[in-house]
């Protein structure tokens, strides 16, 4: 078989064994090799330097890198000393330049895991861990853009060719997008499609749960979401409306559909970002998701999906053992690593800090790139939901997933079944949609709003009276499709909502149905 990477033998067996010694030796030897008091940590307070003018724009852009290469194999392992780390920066940047750049990760999973390790390394070697605050990057640039230009550059070259949409239409340098954040918020992405489904969302959160967090709505392009329809949602207060094509070049990433969510999480205007579905019903206000011990500590705060093994063989755990070297506690301790489900995560709503997991979120929207999620990527999983995990875990940023199981919330139902004396036997279950509760135990949200399907216009409403938390060890015997429904082992588990949150749920659908969002009820 032909190989995919266009360089010759030899250029290709000398790219193999400098990628193996890499990730043990080289790329750590280069980077941690510069005198401890040059390296950036968080704790510590950076001022620029003495001649700083803060009304001159310093910062080197990725336009401003060096392309001076040798015609050449440039070779990184050169016998220069330990204390001359710039030339072998230099070096390496342009070993990066003429082998591993200009080879084609969007078909090689492998490489494109190798491309983020050593972004990460040289990321946390000029700007630390935990702290990617616009202060401190700019900062950061500053003093190494003086101290070691070469460090700067290399940077910027693994940085570009990992993420070159960032790019040339808003921001020129990764400072200039962090600028950009402040705050928390709501981030909500959507189309005219589900244009019906955002409005209620966004009445909920403004008018009955009476959030004091802004609501940003994000759409891809002109087609997308209709002036009139942008107009009514800025009706409301606090509200911003936002085209993904103005941040980034849309050319290389295309992001429509599932696809546009971490793209707007990065492009959102919030520091600390909830991202939520148009049709995901809250009945507490999110702002709780920010006190969660997890996020707290991590910056991340992730919802498990149901447990479901799927009908065949599980070709994305496979998949995703063959290119993830050495993963994350979190990951090893995952249903999905474990074999137990094929659905992990579900990304109805997804919490993240950009301040302490950018480097994530970044691996995250690399995963669902056109050519990669095309590719490789959705061939495995289920569109772009696993990618968030996936992406922490490749770029080696941990993150925290909700302890929680998922609950299953609405009505019950019984079905007749024949059991094997031909008798007929009633199974109980509730149909309804997948919910998520905090450490209370009590429901925050579910996702697909309040009819049986979203997408179905003439979809009949659902009752929402209980709900049930499953269990680690369910099966795929345990669910039903069309509608989706959850059969019940044991009734003891039943919690029913309490008056309190039956009367919110009420008010929902009649300020639904006055909109006109719901018809029929």
């Amino acid at each position: 078989m032909k190989s995919k990477f266009r360089i010759s033998k030899n250029k290709l067996l000398f790219y193999l064994i400098v990628i193996i010694v890499l990730n043990f030796v080289s790329i750590y030897t280069i980077l941690t090799s510069f005198p401890k008091e040059k390296v950036i940590k968080s704790s510590k307070k950076i001022r620029p330097p003495k001649n700083y003018n803060r009304n001159k724009k310093p910062v080197v852009n990725v336009n401003d890198v060096h392309n001076d290469i040798d015609d050449n194999d440039v070779d990184i392992f050169s016998n220069q000393s330990v204390d001359n780390n710039k030339i072998m920066i230099e070096n390496f940047r342009k070993f990066f330049m003429n082998t591993i750049e200009s080879v084609d990760d969007s078909k090689n999973i492998n490489l494109l895991r190798e491309k983020t390790e050593i972004h990460r390394i040289i990321w946390e070697q000029l700007f630390g861990t935990d702290d990617f605050s616009y202060k401190h990057v700019l900062n950061t640039l500053l003093k190494y853009q003086e101290e070691n230009l070469p460090l700067v550059n290399l940077f910027y070259k693994v940085h570009k060719n990992l993420y070159p949409w960032i790019y040339g239409k808003k921001f020129l340098a990764i400072d200039e997008l962090i600028k950009t954040y402040h705050g928390r918020g709501i981030v909500i992405c959507t189309g005219s499609l589900h244009f019906k489904y955002a409005k209620s969302t966004i009445d909920t959160l403004r008018n009955l749960i009476k959030t004091r967090l802004p609501i940003e709505v994000f759409y891809y392009g002109s087609d997308d979401l209709s002036e009139r329809e942008q107009q009514i949602l800025l009706s409301y207060p606090n509200v911003y409306i936002s085209n993904i094509e103005d941040y980034f070049n849309t050319d290389v990433i295309q992001c429509k559909k599932r696809s546009i969510k971490p793209y707007a999480m990065l492009a959102s205007r919030f520091m600390e970002v909830i991202l939520i579905d148009a049709d995901a019903m809250f009945i507490r206000d999110p702002v709780e998701l920010f006190q969660s011990d997890g996020y707290e500590e991590t910056g991340t705060f992730f919802f498990r999906d149901r447990t479901f093994k799927g009908t065949s063989s599980n070709d994305s755990l496979q998949w995703f053992k063959e290119w993830a070297k050495d993963p994350l506690p979190e990951t090893r301790s995952s249903r999905f690593w474990n074999g137990i489900t094929v659905h992990e995560m579900d990304s109805s709503t997804v919490v993240i800090n950009k301040e302490k997991a950018l480097l994530g979120l970044l691996a995250a929207c690399k995963l669902n790139e056109l050519e990669v999620r095309e590719n490789m990527v959705y061939r495995h999983i289920d569109n772009e939901k696993e990618t968030f995990w996936m992406g922490f875990d490749m770029a080696r940023q941990h993150y925290y997933m909700n302890e929680q199981p998922i609950s299953f919330i609405g009505s019950i139902q019984t079905e007749l079944s024949l059991d094997n004396e031909n008798s007929n036997n009633e199974n109980s279950m509730i149909c309804g949609h997948i919910a998520h509760t905090m450490d209370d135990g009590r429901i925050m949200f579910w996702n697909g709003h309040l009819v049986a399907d979203k997408d179905d216009d003439s979809s009949a409403l659902l009752d929402f009276e209980l709900y049930v938390m499953e269990s680690d060890n369910d099966n795929n015997n345990k669910w039903k499709d069309s509608p989706l429904c959850y059969y019940i082992d044991n009734e003891d588990e039943i919690v029913p909502l309490d008056d309190k949150e039956k009367i919110f749920i009420d008010v929902i659908k009649e300020r639904a149905f006055n909109d006109n969002i719901l018809l029929g009820y």
